[in-house]
Order: structure tokens, then sequence, then C-alpha cells
């Protein structure tokens, strides 16, 4: 049966996508397989994955309004698999308001299809309410992206509430992995004092293995690709790769280097 997490932050704009796509990459490219989640309708991790939303299949909103039809589980690589999202997700939250099992509809939904994965990553949306409430209610844990910012720490109480409160009453095996740093630089004392800070307020919640801030994470998007295959910069692939064993506990001593020729399988 798969781990499931969800990627989650209330705050747009700090690495929650590409947060999910390089970090399910990585677990993929260390033999994994992976299942990657859009339940936002900005769909930024379905266009990322090259879906065509005109040719009408089905995606995360079909599915959830309706358990009869298959999952839409779509091959990305060889193991490396994910649910698209559309624009029609801004309506799922008054479809299901109505349903007596509102909070569980996507926990039931990946249970159909939790025992063929390893890793069931969830890109959730940057605002409360009840779809990243399904999320969490899916999920054994939480990984917050926090962009080092000054800003960075505005916000967290209400994640942290939320996610007490949807361990409290709805799935109490619910834990926040940790949080990652995003745009870290180092030679900047306000990153420092920003992660200094974070340290205090949650000792043992920073993971060691922090994002830098580097262009090529930002445009890799746009090629839809993950740093590990647009023009993969050792720094940043590097970054995640590690960042992946951490997340899981295991160091495969691994170079990512040699993993990515799995790209043209």
């Amino acid at each position: 049966m798969a781990k499931i997490i969800s990627i989650l932050n209330f705050k747009g704009g700090v690495g929650k996508t590409t947060t999910c796509i390089n970090l399910g990459t990585a677990l993929w490219m260390q033999g994994y397989k992976v299942l990657l989640v859009d339940s936002d309708s900005q769909a930024n991790l379905t266009r990322h994955m090259d879906f065509d939303a005109s040719a009408g299949d089905p995606t995360l909103y079909n599915w959830m309004n309706d358990a009869s039809i298959n999952p839409p589980v779509y091959q990305r690589y060889d193991g490396l698999f994910y649910i698209p999202a559309g624009r029609n997700l801004l309506d799922i939250e008054a479809a299901m308001i109505t349903k007596m099992n509102r909070e569980h509809i996507l926990d039931e939904r990946l249970q159909i299809v939790s025992d063929f994965f390893d890793y069931i990553l969830i890109d959730c949306s940057p605002k409360e309410g009840l779809l990243n409430t399904n999320a969490m209610t899916a999920s054994d844990g939480v990984i917050i992206p926090v962009e080092c910012s000054t800003y960075a720490i505005d916000g967290l109480v209400v994640i942290e509430n939320g996610i007490n409160d949807v361990k409290k009453y709805l799935n109490p095996k619910l834990e926040i992995m940790g949080m990652v740093i995003t745009r870290y630089n180092k030679q900047l004392r306000i990153s420092r004092s920003i992660i200094n800070s974070l340290e205090k307020q949650y000792p043992g919640l920073v993971f060691d293995n922090k994002i830098s801030m580097c262009v090529k994470i930002q445009e890799s998007p746009f090629y839809n690709q993950s740093v590990f295959e647009f023009k993969p910069l050792p720094s940043a692939a590097e970054e995640y790769f590690r960042l992946s064993e951490e997340i899981i506990g295991v160091k495969h001593n691994r170079n990512w280097e040699k993993l990515v020729a799995k790209f043209e399988n």
C-alpha cells in the first residue's frame, strides 16, 4: 500500500507543484512506483505532464463525482503516473458539500489504486477548503514547502491548526513530515535568520536538505520537464534527490546523473 503525502501550503508561489514534480521524479528514479495527483484547479502539474485537456478524457473532477468510472490514471514514464486536474475542479466543493462522506471522497478513491504504488503525492490547492481537507484525510503525512522570504512564517499557524483539526476529527494517522525550504540563498543573512526562526518555532520539522534559488528550477516547468531532465543542473537535481532520501529515511548513495537514462526508456 502506498504512502500518501500531501504537498500543502495555503500561500501561492512557494513551490508546491515544483516540489511535488521533482520529489516524485526523484523517488521514481530511485526505483519506486509513484503517482502524482493534481488537486489544484490551476492544473499546473497537469500541464507539466502534457495532458491534453481538450480531448475530454476523465480527470480528478470526474472521478470524485463518479466512483464508477475507471481511475483517471495516466502514465508519464514507466513507473511514474499522474491524475490530472482541470478548471472544472473549481466546482468540485459545491458538488461534494451535500455528500455524507464529503471529507473522505478522495481517500476512498485513492484506496482503489493505492496497492499499485509505493508513493502517492498530492499537489494541493493554495487555499483552505474541502478539497484540501480531502487531501489531508487521505494522507499519511504533509510536507509544507516554505519559501525562504521575510513572510515565510506567515500563515504557518493556520496550516498547523488545519492539520491538527483533520488529525483530531478525520485522520488520526496524519502527521507533519516536515517543511521544505525553497528559494534558499545561503549567501543572504536574511535566509539564515528565517531558517533559524523556523527551526526554533518548529523544532525537528525543518528538513536539512534545502532547495536553493535557481533559474533552472524556474525555467524547467516552461518546458514541461523536471530539473533532472531540463539541462540538468547538478546542484538543483542533487538537492531534490537528497531531499527525497531524507524524506523516505533511506540513503541509497546513488548518483542521480547515472539514473537520468531512465527518461529515455
